[in-house]
């Protein structure tokens, strides 16, 4: 395991939480903003870990395995130390969601229109995805069995 990387990350997501804590300007979200930046952290988590679009930001941390689903890739970790540990991060949706809410709330903070356009266009995505699963999962059972001909 590469502890000396894995603390480094630590370090600056901890620095990340202390500059929001001290210089961000303070305000409360409310549930319907919680409930809006959740559902984007989820979307954002998932383009960052395993959209196959997005595999060329991970390309130098990770090595290709196979496609996993619906337009997802999985994908594993290489190297050694930081490329390691970064590699580590990237393809774990788990352990990127924390950096991802970070940010949205930095954004949330210091630019919470475009922020907010951000998360809504994501949000829309997740809902959207959602949608396309549960009506692959359900279009045998609605109406789409083949027509069977009296004999």
């Amino acid at each position: 395991m590469p502890l000396g990387g894995y603390a480094g990350l630590l370090g600056g997501f901890g620095a990340l939480a202390a500059t929001l804590a001290t210089v961000g300007r303070r305000r409360r979200f409310g549930l319907g903003e919680l409930l809006l930046y959740g559902v984007a952290t989820y979307k954002m988590t998932r383009v960052i870990t395993r959209d196959r679009v997005t595999a060329p930001l991970r390309a130098p941390f990770v090595r290709f395995e196979r496609t996993a689903g619906r337009a997802e890739v999985r994908e594993h970790s290489r190297g050694r130390g930081l490329r390691r540990a970064v590699g580590d991060l990237v393809t774990c949706p788990f352990c990127v969601s924390p950096w991802t809410a970070a940010l949205m709330v930095a954004g949330a903070m210091t630019a919470p229109r475009a922020t907010r356009t951000l998360a809504s266009i994501l949000a829309v995505s997740a809902l959207s995805d959602f949608l396309n699963v549960s009506r692959s999962a359900t279009q045998g059972a609605w109406g789409t069995r083949r027509k069977t001909s009296p004999s």
